[in-house]
């Protein structure tokens, strides 16, 4: 009973190590935590890709990478609450998250300094706000949450770490930020979407024989018509004419 509580917590104590990387490579050195992040996407994949090829490797499964199906031990596996629909403990998790963010953002008065600091971080230093205390509690807080939606995944409908586990996830999340507009009702909605992006996918692969970019360039296509529509909300075309 407490092996799979156990992974949750590791899960996200892991996250949170892993967040607090470009956090304090932000409050230290001053680095984009914005590259950084992105940049440790590929860092962790190839992370995964050595787990599955090396100490994690299942010796049963015939030299392919992976490592041993979690599905099997029931102990550590995080099984479907009901039969038929896929749903799982982490889309409870993500539901709790959803509404402990919301409350944070707009009702907690940490969530005010974070906004604050976000839009004017001069103006919040002078209000006592410490913006470097709010970027590690924030980029930890999301990491920590993005290690258990990953331990979710693998215990649950991917049952293993592969060299190919949670490959472009990290970009997709970029495009779900935005199609919610930072909100986490919001971002939950984009994220149901882009799910039906995936699946659409993958449907359109087998049924109408179009290459795996699609699904990427559907995606892309839908940030970059995003950005063109919040920029062109706010500036006008206008045709001048030159003597």
């Amino acid at each position: 009973m407490w092996i799979f509580p156990a992974m949750v917590l590791a899960g996200a104590l892991g996250g949170w190590a892993w967040g607090m990387i470009p956090a304090m490579l932000r409050n230290w050195f001053g680095a984009s935590e914005i590259l950084v992040s992105l940049m440790l996407v590929y860092v962790a994949q190839k992370v995964a890709a050595w787990m599955a090829f090396g100490p994690m490797k299942n010796p049963e499964g015939f030299g392919f990478p992976g490592s041993r199906n979690l599905q099997q031990y029931p102990a550590a596996s995080n099984p479907e609450l009901i039969a038929g629909t896929g749903a799982h403990w982490g889309v409870v998790a993500a539901a709790l998250a959803v509404l402990a963010t919301w409350f944070l953002i707009s009702r907690h008065i940490r969530g005010f300094h974070i906004r604050a600091a976000g839009l004017a971080p001069r103006a919040a230093r002078f209000a006592g706000v410490r913006p470097e205390t709010l970027v590690a509690f924030c980029l930890g807080l999301s990491g920590a949450c993005a290690g258990m939606a990953g331990l979710f995944e693998v215990s649950g409908p991917a049952g293993q770490i592969t060299d190919s586990f949670g490959s472009g996830y990290g970009f997709t999340a970029i495009i779900v930020a935005f199609l919610g507009r930072l909100h986490p009702v919001g971002i939950l909605l984009a994220g149901l979407l882009l799910a039906l992006t995936y699946i659409g996918g993958e449907l359109a692969q087998l049924t109408l024989q179009l290459p795996a970019a699609t699904v990427q360039v559907f995606q892309g296509m839908l940030l970059f018509f995003l950005l063109g529509f919040d920029l062109l909300t706010r500036f006008r075309l206008q045709r001048r004419i030159t003597a």
